[in-house]
C-alpha cells in the first residue's frame, strides 16, 4: 500500500471512494448505475453536513487541510449499498489487499487518519476517562479459540469503538440476529469487545 505523501485533495478523495465503490459492485454483480447512485448519495449527503455545519463547515470543501471532515462523514454514513455500508467496503479493500483497489483504500485511509490521529496534526480526541472503549459485533464460534490471554495481533481494518459500553450493546448487540448453523460461517455469536488502552498516552 502506498501512503500519498500529504493528505488528499477532495477530488482524490471522491475519486478513490467512487473506485472502491465500483470495484465492490463489479465483484458482487452490482449494476454500475446502482453504484454509481450510492456513491453520488454518499457524496450529496456528506456536502450537505459540511455546509449545515455553518460557516466553518464550507471549509471542509474549500480547504485541502479540512479534507479529513468530509472523509470521516463519508465513513460514518449509514447509507448502504444492498446492505452494505461505504466503511465495509472500505475495511474489506484493506483486508484483502488488492492490487485494483489497495491504492484507493490508502487514499481514504490516509484522509481519514489525518483526522483520527492527533499525534500528526489531527483533530484530538477525547481520552476516555476510564481508559477503556468498548464494540459489539458478532464471533463465529469456530473463531473463539483464537482469542486467548496474552494474544497479540493486528487488525488490517479500521476498528470503530465507543466510549459508552451502551452504543456497543444498542446499536449493535440488540440488532444481531439469532446464532444459527445456516450463518456462513455458521453460529455468528454476540460479542462485545473492551479496548483497554494505556493511560499512560493521555
Amino acid at each position: 500500500m502506498r501512503l500519498p505523501s500529504a493528505s488528499p485533495r477532495s477530488f482524490q478523495l471522491e475519486a478513490a471512494v467512487h473506485s472502491l465503490i465500483l470495484a465492490h459492485a463489479q465483484r458482487a454483480g452490482i449494476d454500475r448505475s446502482e453504484a454509481v447512485g450510492f456513491f453520488q448519495t454518499l457524496r450529496t449527503n456528506a456536502l450537505r453536513a459540511a455546509l449545515q455545519a455553518g460557516e466553518g463547515g464550507v471549509d471542509e470543501i474549500l480547504r485541502p487541510d479540512q479534507i479529513m471532515y468530509i472523509a470521516v462523514r463519508l465513513w460514518t454514513s449509514a447509507e448502504t449499498l444492498r446492505g452494505r455500508e461505504f466503511c465495509s467496503l472500505l475495511n474489506q479493500a484493506l483486508r484483502e489487499d488488492g492490487a485494483d483497489t489497495i491504492d484507493h483504500a490508502a487514499t481514504c485511509t490516509h484522509a481519514i487518519n489525518t483526522f483520527c490521529v492527533a499525534r500528526r496534526g489531527g483533530i484530538p480526541v477525547p481520552w476516555p476517562s476510564e481508559h477503556v472503549l468498548y464494540r459489539g459485533g458478532a464471533m463465529p464460534r469456530c473463531f473463539q479459540s483464537f482469542f486467548a490471554v496474552g494474544k497479540a495481533y493486528r487488525a488490517p481494518m479500521f476498528i470503530a469503538t465507543s466510549v459508552e459500553q451502551d452504543v456497543s450493546i444498542h446499536t449493535f448487540l440488540m440488532r444481531l440476529p439469532p446464532a444459527t448453523a445456516s450463518q456462513s460461517p455458521p453460529f455468528q455469536e454476540p460479542v462485545r469487545w473492551r479496548f483497554h488502552l494505556d493511560g499512560a498516552s493521555t
